[in-house]
């Protein structure tokens, strides 16, 4: 499968929300990205980035819709950290477009990946119709036009969170967790 990964935010102009510990969503996004990346790569995944660095000026979210439409990838994936004035906000959660879309299935399957790498961790879900996938209306969902989801790993806001995010380990084992609901949806779906 040709697979688009976008690292949330953009390290230049936008560097996202900010942690207590002064951790920057760019940055864990990017980190997380490339470890994505990697490991699609190692499955046998082809891979679109639609950043690799932290010095890329993503002008736009249609600069990254367009990058994953010229592409013709199977699957978008944006990777981000959640905030929230609350600092005691946590968990993490898989968006999808409004309605009943092809990236469903793949937001489940997201969702049961982490859920099971991430036992411990809250996952917070809108199952009111019938999934667990949180529904909006972001750009990067909107018009892609492939099944696109958007994962907020955690809040960078809370404290335990944002050390959990800024660890490499961390962001390898999301990774692998996403990469495992990558192969089972190609297996089923393509």
């Amino acid at each position: 499968m040709r697979v688009c990964v976008d690292a949330g935010h953009d390290g230049v102009i936008d560097c996202g929300a900010v942690g207590q510990r002064g951790c920057l969503e760019s940055d864990i996004s990017l980190y997380a990205a490339l470890a994505l990346k990697e490991n699609l790569q190692a499955r046998g995944h082809e891979v679109v980035m639609t950043r690799e660095c932290n010095d890329e000026r993503l002008y736009s979210l249609m600069r990254r819709v367009n990058i994953a439409n010229e592409a013709a990838a199977d699957l978008f994936i944006s990777l981000h950290c959640n905030a929230a004035k609350n600092t005691a906000a946590k968990g993490m959660e898989v968006f999808t477009s409004p309605g009943e879309t092809g990236a469903d299935p793949f937001a489940t399957m997201i969702y049961e990946e982490l859920a099971a790498m991430f036992p411990a961790q809250l996952q917070r879900t809108d199952d009111s119709d019938g999934d667990p996938d949180k529904e909006a209306r972001f750009t990067v969902l909107m018009e892609t036009n492939m099944p696109a989801v958007l994962v907020e790993m955690g809040f960078i806001t809370n404290w335990q969170e944002e050390a959990e995010l800024c660890d490499p380990k961390r962001q390898a084992e999301i990774a692998v967790a996403i990469g495992r609901a990558v192969d089972r949806y190609a297996a089923e779906y393509c």
